[in-house]
């Protein structure tokens, strides 16, 4: 009965929380190409400081990212502009 219980436990308690987790990109194994595009697409919606958080982390985990690189000096420029 004891088992029975654990799996129950196991199932319905903890498998969801993970699921959960996963989701909301809760580990810091989301891949650089992710991070970027997330700033690509805050840029697109003139959320500056979302889509400059967004580039520098996707240059933290890539370290060589030009793409990154091009997206925070697009962030400033039109930033710039868009005042």
């Amino acid at each position: 009965m004891k088992r029975i219980a654990h799996v129950f436990i196991l199932i319905f308690c903890v498998v969801p929380l993970m699921a959960t987790y996963a989701q909301e990109g809760g580990g810091r194994d989301t891949p650089s190409w992710v991070e970027y595009e997330k700033g690509v697409l805050a840029l697109s919606q003139r959320e500056y400081g979302q889509a400059l958080f967004s580039f520098k982390k996707a240059l933290a985990r890539a370290r060589v990212m030009p793409e990154a690189e091009l997206g925070i000096g697009d962030v400033y420029f039109l930033s710039l502009i868009h005042i």
